[in-house]
């Protein structure tokens, strides 16, 4: 795959035809690895540029980036969600457009304080899986689970940290492994949403 595409892809700076195009060769573990070292890559470079004083245009585009909810806020992973998924486009946009208000019945208040699941069925070869979108409240921690199939996770917004200590960004894909068990903690400062992939569920130890 080439990875000057793949790069573009993360930095939200192909057009939608190119996106759709794209998303259906994303098919692989492999490349979602690739994603995610691509990513961290870009956020180690990021860290190493000089800070620059951003222009009223740049900021008045920040701000009304930020005033987006729902679908609109996360365009950028609709293509590899429906990937992910096995979904349409379309149906994406309505998982999305949930997060505006996770206190509409479709999200299930889940039995850890401050976590959210909306769940729902994904498509093609994972309908049987347990899929959903995941939403955590600042500094929410989800105890200790065993994982009874592999389970995907993929952060679509702030960060989320694992028992043995790895943080996963945005766009970052973790996958675990049948049999593993780990906790899960949000970042302090902001809301964590991430989708999941459990094939097989997840047994927790104290609840």
């Amino acid at each position: 795959m080439n990875q000057a595409k793949l790069i573009d892809y993360l930095l939200g700076q192909l057009s939608p035809e190119q996106d759709s195009e794209l998303a259906q060769l994303l098919t692989s573990k492999d490349i979602d690895k690739q994603l995610s070292e691509l990513s961290k890559q870009l956020e180690s470079v990021a860290l190493k540029i000089d800070s620059v004083v951003p222009s009223n245009k740049l900021k008045q585009s920040l701000f009304a980036h930020l005033e987006k909810s729902g679908a609109e806020k996360f365009s950028g992973f609709i293509p590899r969600l429906s990937r992910f998924f096995n979904l349409s486009t379309e149906r994406i946009k309505e998982i999305l457009d949930s997060v505006k208000d996770v206190n509409l019945p479709l999200w299930d208040k889940a039995m850890i304080e401050g976590a959210y699941l909306h769940h729902f069925k994904a498509g093609g070869d994972i309908s049987d899986a347990h899929c959903g979108l995941i939403y955590l409240e600042p500094g929410t921690q989800i105890t200790e689970h065993e994982h009874l199939g592999e389970e995907k996770m993929l952060v679509i917004q702030g960060e989320v940290t694992t028992s043995d200590g790895k943080t996963y960004l945005p766009g970052e894909v973790a996958i675990s492994d049948e049999g593993t068990s780990h906790t899960l903690k949000a970042g302090k400062d902001s809301v964590c949403i991430f989708a999941v992939i459990a094939n097989g569920g997840v047994d927790f130890k104290d609840l």
